[in-house]
C-alpha cells in the first residue's frame, strides 16, 4: 500500500508546473486501502491528515463526517488540488466582485467519488461541505505548503488568519488530538 504513495510522491517531486499535479494524482489511481493509515475521522469536525510535506508541496487526506464543512477560506497563494476518494461533497466558490463589500457566491459544484478539482486564490475563495449522511474522504495536494490562511466573513469581507493544523501526521495522531481522545 505504501508503495503506491511513495511512487506518487516521487513523481510529484519531478513536477515543474502546479497545473501538472492534478494529472499525477489522477494517474496514481490510489484507493482508500492505499490511504488507510491516513484516514482518521472525528465526530465534531473534518480532519486534516498529513501524508507528506516538502518545500514544494504537501499531500494530505481529509476525512468528512456528515454535516462537516470548512469555513470560507483562501489558500495563501498556494495551488490546491482535490480528488474525492469516497463519498460526495459540495464546493462553494466565492469572489469579491468589483464595487462590492461582500463575497458573492459564484457557483456550487457537487463532487462525487473520482472527481478532481483545482483551486487557487485567483479563481476565488471556497468552502467544502458534506451535505450527505455518509462519510467522505478526499486527497489534497497544495503546491507550496499552507502554513496559515485567511478565513472570510462573506457579509463584510472581514477576515482572520488561521494556522494550518493536522489531526494526524504521517499516520500518527498529533499530540493535541491524541490527548483529547
Amino acid at each position: 500500500m505504501q508503495e503506491k504513495i511513495n511512487s506518487l510522491i516521487l513523481s510529484l517531486k519531478s513536477i515543474k508546473k502546479p497545473e501538472d499535479y492534478i494529472l499525477q494524482l489522477i494517474n496514481a489511481k490510489l484507493t482508500l486501502r492505499d490511504l488507510e493509515s491516513y484516514i482518521h475521522f472525528e465526530e465534531k469536525t473534518y480532519t486534516r491528515n498529513l501524508i507528506f510535506k516538502c518545500p514544494e508541496f504537501e499531500l494530505m487526506s481529509l476525512c468528512w463526517g456528515p454535516g462537516h464543512e470548512t469555513p470560507i477560506h483562501d489558500h495563501s497563494g498556494s495551488y490546491g488540488t482535490m480528488i474525492v476518494m469516497d463519498g460526495c461533497l459540495h464546493e462553494v466558490l466565492y469572489k469579491a466582485l468589483p464595487d462590492t463589500t461582500c463575497l458573492s457566491q459564484i457557483r456550487e459544484t457537487e463532487a462525487i467519488s473520482g472527481t478532481a478539482t483545482s483551486i487557487h486564490d485567483g479563481i476565488g475563495y471556497h468552502k467544502i461541505l458534506n451535505r450527505s449522511y455518509k462519510k467522505a474522504v478526499t486527497l489534497h495536494l497544495y503546491a507550496k505548503p499552507i502554513e496559515s490562511f485567511y478565513v472570510y466573513n462573506p457579509i463584510n469581507l472581514s477576515r482572520c488568519i488561521r494556522e494550518s493544523r493536522f489531526y494526524s501526521r504521517f499516520g500518527t495522531l498529533t499530540e493535541e488530538f491524541s490527548q483529547s481522545s
